[in-house]
C-alpha cells in the first residue's frame, strides 16, 4: 500500500507479472515509476500485455497505490487474464493502451475497485479509455471518489453547515459560496479559499463506513 508507479511499459523490468506459481502478490503503497514495455517474454503475448500488472491465475491485491504513465498494447496499466485483481484506495492515471483499455483490460477472472478507487485520463486508440471488458467480471464498490458518477448515484462529501459569527463574514460568504465545490472535492476543513466545513457523520456514498476512509475526508 501507499505506492506509485508512473511511466511504466508492459514488459518493463519493473512491471509485476503474475503467474499460477504465485499464490497471491500483495503491493501495498507500492511505486512504479517509468517502467518500459518492449522487452521480448517467453510468450509474445505477455510483453504486451499490463503495464503495471499482468494477473494470469493467482490473486493480485493493490491498496493506497498510484500507476501513471504506463502504456501497453492492451491494458495500459492492469491486465487480468484470469485469477482475481483487487484495488483498494488507488490511482490509475495517464495510462495509454495502443489498442484496448487505456486503465485495465479484463479478459477474465475477477476485478474488483473499491474505497475511492479512480481511473482517470487514461486513453485507448481502439476502444475503453478507463476499461476494456472482454470477457470475467469487474466491479465497483462504494465509495467512489469524491466528485465521481456511478450509475444512478454521484457520491458528494456531505459536510457541516457554515456557522462562522458575524466578525468573520469574510469565511462565512466563501463558506457558503463554496458548498459545492466543498461536496465535490477532498479539500482541507477551513482553510483558504473555500473555506469547508468538517464532514458530517452520514455520508451519501458511505465514507465513513471504516475510520480511515473518514479521515482521508478530514485532514
Amino acid at each position: 500500500s501507499g505506492s506509485t508507479v508512473t511511466g511504466c511499459s508492459a514488459g518493463g523490468v519493473r512491471r509485476e507479472e503474475l503467474a499460477a506459481s504465485l499464490q497471491r502478490r500483495t503491493a501495498a503503497g507500492r511505486e512504479i515509476e517509468r517502467a518500459t514495455a518492449a522487452s521480448p517474454r517467453s510468450l509474445l503475448a505477455t510483453a504486451q500485455y499490463g503495464g503495471a500488472t499482468y494477473t494470469a491465475d493467482t490473486d493480485l491485491i493493490v491498496t493506497d497505490s498510484t500507476m501513471s504513465g504506463c502504456n501497453a498494447w492492451r491494458g495500459g496499466a492492469v491486465y487480468v487474464r484470469s485469477g482475481s485483481a483487487s484495488l483498494a484506495r488507488s490511482t490509475i492515471s495517464n495510462c495509454i493502451a495502443t489498442e484496448y483499455g487505456g486503465g485495465l483490460y479484463s479478459a477474465g477472472g475477477r476485478t474488483s475497485l473499491s474505497d475511492g478507487t479512480l481511473i482517470s485520463g487514461c486513453s485507448a486508440e481502439g476502444q475503453g479509455n478507463s476499461v476494456f471488458l472482454l470477457a470475467g467480471e469487474v466491479s465497483y464498490a462504494l465509495p467512489a471518489p469524491a466528485g465521481r458518477w456511478l450509475p444512478n448515484a454521484r457520491c458528494e462529501v456531505y459536510r457541516e453547515a457554515c456557522s462562522y459569527p458575524s466578525n468573520q463574514a469574510a469565511k462565512q460568504g466563501a463558506c457558503l459560496e463554496h458548498r459545492d465545490d466543498c461536496a465535490l472535492a477532498v479539500a482541507a476543513v477551513d482553510q483558504p479559499p473555500w473555506y469547508c466545513q468538517n464532514p458530517t457523520f452520514v455520508q451519501a456514498c458511505n465514507w465513513n463506513r471504516r475510520a480511515e476512509a473518514r479521515q482521508a475526508l478530514s485532514p
